[in-house]
């Protein structure tokens, strides 16, 4: 399970998924899961950007 938060503090959840090694992951890492998350992130915010200019 990653968990994402909003700063080093760990105080405020911001998304939690999981990620499977062999899967999501080429092996088990943590610098390959920080890099996951970051890709993950970076997909959600370009999707609600585009569902953002959808609505505009």
């Amino acid at each position: 399970m990653i968990e994402i938060f909003a700063d080093e503090s760990e105080k405020v959840e911001l998304d939690v998924f999981s990620a499977a090694v062999d899967f999501e992951l080429l092996k088990n890492d943590a610098s390959e899961a920080e890099q996951f998350a970051k890709e993950y992130i970076d997909c959600e915010e370009k999707e609600l950007k585009r569902l953002e200019e959808k609505v505009i």
